[in-house]
């Protein structure tokens, strides 16, 4: 026998060494897939060993940390009770009130004022009704319009609800009991036959109507311009997508824009040359071409075209700066931009049409669309060729760049387009009367008028997608706030309202930037990107705590700033406030109704930094600054007026609650003249018999006994008013004495004499009343905020202090069960019930 070998032998034949190598194949597979099970087990074996090497190690390091720990206490005996730790809470709540009462009164009395307060009822219920209330008259105010193409969209939501219940009526100063509301209401009139797009997108749908369809896109620049143009953030060009044909369309001179330059004169074929002074010598930074480039290009007025009358004349003769002037450059900063903030007329924009024939409201006029000649760069593509002849002279010939005619909508001219549109029909479809509409005014893109008794700022607008820069909100980082209080982690907005904000389109006004220092020649081209929409979302997801904190810094600046600084000079609107509000609510965790009074001093604090910075990005675009074309003089003059709050904000705040009223069936408001007395009365005597209503002394017993010995005790006389009254009751008995006396004794009996002598004495009563009526009676102003509260107040004014709260904050939970705010109700009697602790601490007892 052969040799016996164990390497297994490869078939000879082909069939079978196929057969062969694919088992080999499957061995291999079935080896491998064996050692990753294996490799699996010991990785899990050696998880389990290093967790429980953790395990012990922490166990052995707790068992180290318990030898170091106080040991525990006895067993607790039958009928005591475990403190929780929502117990122990509520002992550092009162021990930091009691802190906070010692050392900062004043920090104590503001949290306590703003607790008191309530702008909403039911504050889910209310928003809700208002939300329906709005939506109704925006439906009613659309279909007013729809023959216009046009639709209504209001974003006060919050504050109409807020409206609802307060009224905001001076006591003292100019306008003294003139009652005006809290807030302004903002109408948009939105253009649904203007189409605004992303560039190169087609929109797929479009208003079926039988009016004009304006296509529009925001204009960017590709890159193929000779100089690019200067974008200013948040502010875009709107294109025409589609070339808009003129009704008059005059022969165009073809205009090179390099052979403009700034003050060369330019000559007419077949007439005199002019001479031409070019200020503005561009309309972006590819255009070298003049400000009027229209009526270069078109030499007939167009059909539809508006001006604006020169301002009135100042009583001195001389007159009011207006937006056409050009300052100089050191009277840049001031005049020219109060100039484009100064209230005008609605009569000052007059249209230019001859005929009587209305202007369509539906079809642009020929003004609104301005001709730009672009010029572009040479390609690579498209290479040049030139003759010998030629050559010679390329010298003395300057080669010239192609370019293009676009069609831009113009801001400019569109608002006054719109102007003249709103007095000619909108006012009369807005059930705006004739008395109303003579007193408007207009303002930058802004009409303000009155209509169904309220104020209101009606700007017109044009739907349009996001732009590129305003996408920088959704993928902004923000970082996620922890709740020091109760540990609770919270960003806002969440990722939910995140994504309903950039499901809802933005808009265009017709407003272009404004700078401080220079002109923006381009500014008839730009327009301004607004939210409205998107904050109207955000405000009606603001807690009550941050409700509270906005009201009560417009009512503030309502109260000191408003009336101080001229209409024209005022530029912080509630647009910077509520952008302001939007990014403390992203930045700041600490929202709790108990710090109310923190809350309100960091947030004008943070206000405060902002304007001496002079820097408010706006929230949807960060690089856009709010406070940009601001004159410093301007926010010198607002900056003092909110820092002096901040100095003294319990006087001051005092002083504007009781400009506030509220309606009837509200919450109770606080008795803050009661307060004001407990503060600045120096006799603790005199804080007690002040601090309380006679019909509550005469209702307990023990009230009643203790102020009558404080009476009695006050009209004791002293030593020396004894001797003084002895030394006069000689004087009492003299001969004069007895005959008047004897006199009036006859008088009283003759009724006769006694008629006469009261219609005598009621007659010149009478005059003098109709004199003193006649008189204007000095407003003088009863609360002093220049009054400073005391650190650490006397303990018999804190008596009296936290009873005027605790009493407050117990009305207020009952009318809270009325309003089915259950919720807030359990807030205010918790709240109370610190107090009264706080109340027994210091040493005192309740008496009711």
């Amino acid at each position: 026998m052969g040799k016996s070998s164990s390497k297994e032998q490869i078939p000879s034949n082909p069939f079978d060494r196929q057969i062969y190598k694919q088992n080999r194949l499957r061995k291999r597979l079935r080896d491998e897939e064996k050692q990753k099970v294996k490799a699996e087990k010991k990785r899990r074996k050696e998880l389990k060993k290093s967790e429980k090497k953790k395990k012990k190690k922490n166990k052995e390091h707790k068992d180290k940390l318990k030898d170091l720990q106080i040991p525990r206490p006895p067993a607790l005996l039958p009928g005591k009770k475990i403190q929780s730790n929502g117990d122990i809470q509520e002992k550092d709540y009162t021990k930091e009130m009691q802190q906070q009462l010692n050392n900062h009164s004043e920090t104590f009395i503001l949290n306590q004022i703003l607790f008191s307060i309530q702008f909403l009822g039911n504050f889910e219920r209310e928003l809700t009704d208002a939300k329906e209330s709005i939506n109704q008259l925006e439906y009613n105010k659309t279909s007013d319009l729809c023959q216009h193409s046009k639709t209504v969209l209001i974003p006060n939501v919050l504050c109409d609800a807020v409206d609802q219940r307060i009224i905001y009526v001076p006591r003292h100063g100019p306008q003294k009991k003139i009652y005006s509301r809290l807030n302004t209401r903002t109408l948009y009139i939105e253009h649904d036959n203007i189409e605004i797009t992303n560039p190169g997108v087609t929109s797929p749908y479009s208003h079926i109507t039988n009016t004009p369809i304006y296509k529009m896109e925001l204009d960017e620049s590709k890159g193929n311009e000779v100089k690019q143009p200067v974008r200013h953030a948040g502010f875009v060009r709107i294109k025409c997508s589609e070339p808009i044909e003129k009704s008059i369309i005059a022969k165009t001179t073809t205009i090179k824009p390099e052979l403009i330059s700034p003050r060369k004169s330019l000559s007419s074929t077949g007439s005199e040359s002019e001479e031409m002074e070019i200020s503005d010598i561009s309309v972006d930074g590819s255009l070298m071409i003049r400000r009027d480039t229209y009526q270069m290009m078109n030499r007939k007025i167009p059909r539809d075209s508006f001006m604006c009358l020169p301002p009135p004349k100042t009583p001195n003769g001389s007159t009011t700066p207006s937006a056409s002037t050009s300052p100089p450059s050191s009277e840049y900063d001031y005049t020219y931009i109060t100039a484009l903030h100064t209230h005008r007329p609605l009569c000052t924009v007059r249209s230019s049409n001859s005929s009587d024939i209305p202007i369509s409201t539906v079809s642009l006029p020929d003004a609104c669309i301005t001709n730009i000649a672009v010029a572009l760069k040479h390609t690579q593509d498209a290479p040049r060729y030139m003759d010998d002849k030629r050559s010679s002279a390329s010298t003395e010939i300057e080669e010239e760049d192609p370019y293009e005619m676009r069609q831009y909508l113009n801001s400019k001219a569109f608002m006054g387009y719109f102007i003249h549109t709103f007095q000619e029909q909108l006012a009369t479809n807005l059930m705006i009367t004739h008395d109303q509409l003579s007193k408007a005014t207009w303002k930058g893109a802004v009409i303000y008028s009155e209509m169904d008794e309220y104020e209101w700022e009606i700007i017109p607008a044009i739907t349009c997608p996001w732009p590129a820069e305003a996408l920088e909100w959704r993928n902004r980082v923000r970082a996620i706030q922890e709740n020091p209080i109760n540990c609770h982690r919270r960003i806002w907005p969440t990722e939910e309202m995140i994504n309903k904000v950039i499901s809802m389109d933005c808009h265009v006004i017709p407003i272009g930037y404004m700078p401080k220092v220079g002109q923006n020649p381009q500014r008839e081209l730009e327009w301004k990107v607004v939210f409205p929409n998107a904050e109207r979302y955000l405000e009606n997801l603001l807690s009550n705590t941050q409700t509270k904190i906005y009201m009560m810094t417009k009512i503030l600046i309502k109260c000191y700033v408003e009336p101080y600084i001229d209409k024209n000079l005022n530029m912080f609107t509630a647009e910077h406030l509520r952008t302001h509000l939007f990014w403390q609510c992203e930045n700041t965790t600490m929202w709790s109704e108990y710090t109310l009074g923190e809350i309100l001093m960091d947030f004008l604090k943070s206000l405060l930094n902002r304007i001496k910075t002079q820097r408010l990005p706006d929230y949807f675009i960060p690089r856009r600054n709010l406070l940009e074309n601001i004159p410093q003089k301007i926010l010198v003059e607002l900056h003092k007026r909110i820092f002096r709050i901040t100095e003294n904000p319990v006087m001051y705040i005092l002083r504007a609650m009781r400009n506030v009223r509220f309606a009837k069936n509200f919450y109770p408001r606080f008795n803050y003249k009661n307060l004001y007395k407990c503060l600045i009365v120096d006799d603790p005597i005199v804080i007690l018999m002040k601090s309380e209503s006679p019909q509550e002394i005469r209702s307990n017993p023990k009230k009643f006994e203790f102020h009558q010995q404080l009476i009695e005790a006050a009209k004791k006389p002293t030593a020396a008013d004894g001797d003084s009254d002895a030394d006069n009751s000689d004087d009492n008995n003299t001969v004069g004495y007895g005959a008047m006396e004897e006199y009036y004794k006859k008088l009283n009996n003759d009724p006769e004499k006694r008629r006469r002598t009261k219609q005598v004495k009621f007659e010149q009563k009478r005059t003098l009343d109709n004199i003193e009526r006649n008189k204007r009676r000095p407003s003088t102003e009863t609360i002093d905020i220049d009054f400073i509260i005391q650190r650490n107040m006397l303990n018999i004014r804190r008596n009296v202090v936290m009873k005027l709260f605790i009493n407050h904050y117990i009305q207020m939970a009952k009318t809270s069960s009325d309003f089915k705010t259950f919720n807030l109700g359990k807030i205010y009697l918790k709240h109370a019930e610190h107090l009264t602790k706080l109340f027994h601490l210091e040493g005192y007892e309740w008496d009711g």
